[in-house]
């Protein structure tokens, strides 16, 4: 998940090819990957943990890692986050809803269709912002933002196309439903953060985010997941565990806050949608069932390709992060 819809960040340079940007593409690439990994991680411990309890293990190894670190660098402006707990309660609660359906849903496909499919997420942000936000409303009027919304779902149906013999509507299963409300939570999480925590520093607020997802998600382990497993895992899966809450939440929307910053965020959530590339070769390696089809290419390309033209239809300083983690 990510959180950086707050307008914090200077001016981008610009090129994002200027010289002097090393680090802003090295904080671009560890991010990428982070997220990438994200479905890579949460498919590797299903067999270990349930579904809420994997949840609660994951934020709450995010929160322990992020905020050590926020309270030395911004504590100002982690006081500041703090403050705003009751604005940030409603989208944690957002979040906890979100997460549940992203984890349910890659315990029941592959990690490579799941990070496909919530690329659908871009569009979605965009509609959303059109019915909450004036200055959006040209968008949606762009021929770019038409094309890539038409290429998006063309895209989505190639995807879910895993037998093409079998005829040429695909069968959206459990899975896919669960990944669509993912996107329209994601798209509700990205609008509302941006109108009520604007002025929030993003790494601090999400530090905030992610201390009440995990209190959020305690009760919903205790009720539908299973206490007993965060221990009887074992060190190696809570190893494990943590790396993946540390780098796919942490880690990661942090190095995506100072690489949009330095690069521009259009820039950086285009190089974004290519993460399933990523997605696809570590989890093949993993799990031969992560195989696609030619079809199913197809489709991934139309989608990245529609997604990538609604992106640089909202052009914009202040997009929120390429999705969920």
């Amino acid at each position: 998940m990510t959180a950086t819809p707050g307008n914090t960040a200077k001016s981008p340079p610009e090129s994002p090819f200027a010289p002097g940007l090393g680090w802003a593409w090295a904080a671009l690439g560890v991010s990428a990957l982070g997220w990438a990994l994200a479905p890579v991680f949460i498919r590797y411990l299903s067999p270990h943990y349930n579904a809420y309890t994997q949840s609660f293990v994951r934020y709450a190894s995010a929160a322990a890692a992020l905020t050590p670190w926020c309270a030395v660098f911004y504590p100002r402006e982690l006081r500041q986050a703090l403050g705003r707990w009751r604005a940030l309660l409603g989208i944690s609660l957002l979040v906890v809803l979100m997460q549940t359906a992203w984890t349910l849903a890659i315990y029941k496909t592959t990690a490579t269709s799941a990070q496909l499919v919530v690329k659908l997420q871009v569009p979605m942000v965009a509609l959303l912002s059109y019915a909450a936000f004036h200055e959006e409303r040209g968008v949606i009027r762009d021929p770019r933002f038409l094309a890539g919304a038409a290429l998006s779902l063309f895209g989505v149906w190639g995807v879910l196309l895993k037998e093409p013999g079998a005829g040429a509507l695909p069968s959206p299963d459990r899975s896919f439903w669960l990944l669509m409300l993912v996107n329209v939570c994601w798209a509700v999480y990205i609008v509302a953060s941006r109108h009520a925590c604007r002025d929030l520093h993003p790494v601090p607020m999400f530090t905030v985010v992610a201390n009440l997802v995990t209190v959020g998600f305690l009760p919903m382990m205790l009720w539908k997941g299973d206490a007993s497993q965060v221990v009887s895992a074992g060190p190696g899966v809570a190893a494990v565990a943590f790396l993946s809450g540390a780098v796919s939440i942490s880690l990661s929307h942090s190095a995506f806050h100072y690489a949009q910053v330095r690069l521009g965020a259009a820039f950086c959530t285009t190089l974004h949608l290519l993460n399933p590339l990523a997605t696809y070769a570590v989890a093949l390696a993993l799990w031969p069932d992560e195989a696609m089809n030619a079809v199913q290419w197809a489709g991934a390309a139309l989608l990245i390709g529609g997604s990538a033209l609604v992106v640089r239809a909202r052009r914009s300083g202040d997009e929120g992060d390429p999705g969920p983690t």
